[in-house]
């Protein structure tokens, strides 16, 4: 499986797990004019479980950037003193 498909299928998960929360809601209370505990419990999981999953996207995706950009500098570096060292 190809990063950019699991990139949609993470991102498009979180986005139905806050929609159906945002949906479910508004019905809840269109139809009862109150949000019982069933619901308010949903809701709660819902958000919760679709920000952790945005939020741990962007975690990794963080450290993997700055994991690569260390490697970059180090990888450079050493290049710089093997040059250095080769040259008379």
């Amino acid at each position: 499986m190809k990063a950019h498909t699991k990139e949609v299928i993470q991102y498009g998960t979180a986005v139905v797990m806050i929609a159906s929360a945002i949906v479910l809601a508004f019905v809840s209370f269109y139809l009862t004019y109150t949000i019982g505990a069933g619901v308010l419990t949903y809701v709660g999981e819902a958000f919760g479980s679709g920000l952790a999953i945005f939020g741990i996207a962007s975690y990794f995706k963080h450290d993997l950037t700055e994991f690569k950009a260390e490697l970059k500098r180090e990888y450079e570096d050493e290049l710089k003193r093997y040059r250095e060292h080769q040259q008379p």
